[in-house]
């Protein structure tokens, strides 16, 4: 395929619907960064993301460690996620659709598996996670299959209509209640608690426990297919800036930092109890409130992973957007229902998520953005490739994405017995092993090219 990145977004092809699957999105669709902030704030801000500050805390971090983790993991998490806002919004493609282009067949395939298992781990985990905060408010008792089957149901409801469902919903109900729900809790937390709380945690070690708090937070707001989103925003280069940074303030900041004071203040050491006391602590003691909150919150930021999961399944098969969500709904249920089982599965999610899907991002930034300067054999992203279009593999970009993952999950400790536990900041480990791997694969490929163009002249 010898062809380069197209200077201007591309035109549409056949119309697919408003999702634009297996096409650019037009530039008349195109949308602003107040639309898409108010999306992407709901991406990286959800009672999860609360959790982590009140695991930090319980871990012996202090505020002050915290915060400090918590801003260096989101200034390396806005580096990466810039570059692949605008592969986004420069092509107007999906993330299967880059991956055909540089991966090709075999490798878009590897590609789009991965992506439809990690979302359907995320999803069935965020149904699992509501249930639990639900129980005590709702007195189930701790009976929690038949609540996080609702909970997964519920959730995958906004999906049947597309990104204009999943958009609407998360810009003019979630977006609006993540803001008061952060805001609210950070103000009333840092106004009325004795500093001797807020400041008096005992610390643990400054170094590692900043470094490993940076790697959580990369971990845990990093998506890997944010051209799946960005596709839709308007193609300019410095357009993402403001919408991520203060998506990425409000999300991976504020709330973690609202997380560990309610942990302080309450002695929780655990979500569950933490959000049972923010029921007294901000909304006056009214559980219907908080319950109301707690699900169209958490709704929202579930949409995307079945909608990315959705985007990568039509990548590999013609079947009809809707039957396509209904089938992938219902294993994202079934998923629930067994990550509901496993200890630690917000670990496990994250910790994969954040070494395979972003990995694939990187290499095809690198393909398509930084590599083509020097590489004469240049692949276009001016359209969508049809199947028939697309070449048999890339092996030097696959090899690359096998190399990065092993990095990855060998140093997060996501994998029982397998590597050393944390070490480091593993995401960046496993896209810079990628990164190097991809340059050097690259390099040679493109030599041996050439030398067999020589020999047959």
């Amino acid at each position: 395929m010898s062809t380069e990145l197209a200077t201007t977004p591309p035109p549409a092809g056949p119309t697919t619907g408003s999702d634009h699957g297996l096409e650019a999105v037009p530039l008349s669709e195109r949308k602003g960064p107040l639309f898409m902030g108010l999306l992407w704030i709901t991406m990286v801000t959800g009672l999860s993301t609360l959790n982590l500050g009140v695991g930090f805390h319980q871990q012996g971090l202090t505020l002050a460690q915290t915060l400090q983790g918590c801003v260096g993991g989101a200034w390396l998490l806005l580096a990466y996620t810039l570059g692949a806002a605008y592969l986004g919004t420069k092509t107007g493609l999906t993330y299967a659709m880059l991956a055909r282009i540089v991966f090709g067949r075999v490798g878009t395939v590897l590609v789009s598996a991965i992506l439809v298992v990690i979302s359907l781990g995320w999803y069935g985990f965020q149904a699992t996670f509501l249930a639990q905060l639900l129980d005590p408010l709702l007195g189930s008792g701790g009976h929690l299959v038949a609540l996080t089957l609702v909970c997964g149901l519920v959730m995958g409801i906004t999906n049947y209509f597309g990104f204009s469902g999943v958009a609407g919903y998360a810009r003019f109900v979630a977006a609006p209640l993540c803001l008061l729900l952060v805001l609210g809790t950070v103000w009333k937390a840092f106004g009325t608690t004795a500093p001797a709380i807020l400041w008096g945690h005992p610390a643990g070690s400054v170094t590692t426990g900043v470094i490993q708090a940076a790697g959580v937070i990369v971990g845990f707001g990093i998506w890997g297919n944010e051209p799946d989103f960005w596709r839709f925003g308007k193609p300019r280069v410095w357009q993402p800036f403001w919408p991520l940074a203060i998506a990425m303030a409000l999300g991976l900041v504020l709330f973690p930092a609202g997380g560990w004071v309610l942990a302080a203040v309450s002695g929780a050491n655990d979500v569950g109890p933490a959000a049972a006391f923010l029921v007294k602590y901000l909304l006056g003691g009214s559980t219907l409130l908080a319950i109301a909150l707690y699900s169209l919150i958490q709704v929202s930021n579930n949409d995307p992973n079945l909608y990315e999961a959705v985007n990568a399944f039509e990548n590999v098969t013609q079947w009809p957007r809707r039957r396509v969500v209904v089938m992938l709904w219902a294993l994202g249920i079934l998923a629930a229902l067994g990550l509901s089982k496993v200890a630690d599965a917000l670990f496990l999610v994250s910790g994969v998520t954040s070494v395979l899907v972003p990995t694939g991002t990187v290499i095809m930034m690198a393909e398509l953005l930084w590599l083509p300067g020097w590489l004469a054999n240049r692949r276009r992203a001016d359209r969508a490739p049809t199947w028939s279009e697309t070449d048999w593999a890339n092996w030097p970009a696959i090899a690359s994405l096998v190399i990065g993952g092993v990095v990855g999950v060998y140093t997060n400790g996501s994998i029982p017995h397998f590597g050393p536990g944390f070490v480091g900041i593993p995401p960046l480990q496993a896209w810079g092993s990628a990164l190097a791997s991809y340059a050097l694969l690259a390099w040679i490929a493109e030599r041996l090219r050439v030398t067999k163009v020589e020999t047959a002249s």
